[in-house]
């Protein structure tokens, strides 16, 4: 997970979606994919992996910041 909060959002996604194969329901996961998908331009690919997130940890802010933040890019 440390190698990838680089840069590289596709090397982020390829991390994250790793992960996810091995232990779906693991929230730092799901939120690295999120961020990825965003900086990707993939806004609603992002929406949904937030909503996902949302859905797995619903007090979780940043989940919530996201989700609203790709949102606001589909209009």
């Amino acid at each position: 997970r440390g190698l990838a909060k680089g840069d590289d959002a596709t090397a982020t996604l390829a991390v994250a979606d790793e992960i996810l194969t091995m232990e779906s329901n693991d929230f730092k996961a799901m939120m690295l994919r999120a961020d990825a998908l965003y900086e990707l331009g993939r806004y609603e690919d992002a929406k949904q992996a937030y909503a996902r997130a949302k859905k797995e940890n619903p007090r979780n802010k940043a989940a919530k910041k996201g989700w609203w933040k790709a949102h606001g890019k589909l209009k």
